[in-house]
């Protein structure tokens, strides 16, 4: 299977379908990310997170902007957007809509996520759920 089948399958089923079953399939049993998991590692992990993020965004979804592969690594550029219906970095429930893109770089080896790295514009998924209020005509 080709990287960008892999990234697609990644979002398009095991996020956006919750298709946990493929997760098994996709992901190693070693995958790594840049941050800690209080909710496990390898596929469990991953599939523990996504039930998190659903808990505070029932209809998140993500969408797929751009890709670009090269060797065993993908670089993915992604929209989520979703409504922020429960409690996120001790943020009280809003019901704001949120819409903010992301990068994520997976490694990919013998077919299965073995790492991923993202980076999103969180400073923007703040200003949408209104936890921070920048004025972006403000030039001081």
């Amino acid at each position: 299977m080709k990287n960008n089948e892999i990234a697609k399958l990644y979002f398009e089923e095991i996020w956006n379908k919750k298709n946990f079953e493929l997760a098994y399939d996709l992901i190693s049993k070693e995958l790594t990310t840049r941050f800690p998991s209080t909710h496990g590692y390898g596929p469990e992990g991953l599939i523990n997170v996504i039930k998190a993020r659903y808990s505070i965004f029932p209809d998140l979804r993500f969408e797929i902007i751009d890709s670009v592969s090269e060797d065993n690594k993908i670089w993915v550029r992604y929209n989520f957007t979703g409504t922020h219906k429960g409690t996120f970095w001790n943020i009280k429930p809003t019901n704001q809509k949120v819409n903010f893109d992301g990068i994520i770089l997976f490694n990919i080896n013998l077919g299965k996520i073995i790492k991923a790295s993202s980076i999103r514009d969180e400073l923007t998924l703040l200003e949408q759920i209104r936890y921070l209020n920048i004025n972006k005509d403000d030039n001081q």
